[in-house]
């Protein structure tokens, strides 16, 4: 598929896939650096290597959420599956949910997950995970060298709520449609836990 400025109109701007597909547009176009920032990293090459390696991340676990998504399509409940199954079934029940509150009863409804093997169901406001994301920002030891103490006064500045949620949900962790973090911890039939 060609990479059109339309098709940039279509992305999030600020987001590691924005980048990306910036990038790629200027590259069709014949520039041959980047030229966007992003999460406070002010050089364009750096910026866009960051992201490109957020994007791929994202790329596989929105590939987990769509086969927990075809299983539950599928009829498969709590008794057909285990492991790595079961966790992409609550990944994509948990993403897909606008409430809070309708997680626990479609994790019991949908998947049939018994009370008893759903053993944590924390939420935490991103304003709330942005706040303690900072505050270690602020505690952290002296980086050495120049180029660290750089990159850790942009993370300082230029972390924002959403680029904060998109770099969480990158490393496996669950974030709501309204921008709730989940952590969910389930056992399989097995008594092998899960933990997301």
């Amino acid at each position: 598929m060609p990479i059109t400025r339309s098709l940039l109109r279509d992305v999030e701007p600020g987001s590691a896939y924005y980048v990306f597909m910036h990038a790629a547009w200027r590259k069709k176009r014949g520039k041959k650096k980047p030229s966007m920032n992003y999460g406070g990293i002010t050089n364009p090459e750096v910026a866009l290597g960051v992201a490109a390696n957020l994007f791929v991340k994202l790329v596989s676990i929105d590939h987990i959420t769509d086969r927990g998504e075809d299983m539950l399509s599928g009829g498969m409940t709590y008794g057909d599956v285990q492991g790595k199954d079961l966790a992409a079934m609550v990944r994509y029940i948990v993403e897909e949910s606008r409430d809070p509150k309708v997680v626990f009863a479609s994790l019991t409804g949908m998947i049939d997950i018994p009370y008893a093997a759903i053993d944590e169901i924390a939420f935490t406001t991103g304003a709330e995970y942005l706040k303690e994301y900072m505050a270690s920002l602020s505690a952290a030891p002296p980086e050495k060298g120049r180029y660290a103490r750089k990159l850790l006064a942009a993370a300082r500045k230029g972390t924002t709520e959403e680029m904060l949620l998109e770099l969480y949900r990158a490393r496996g962790g669950l974030v709501t449609q309204t921008n709730m973090i989940v952590n969910v911890i389930v056992r399989d039939r097995y008594d092998n836990v899960i933990s997301l």
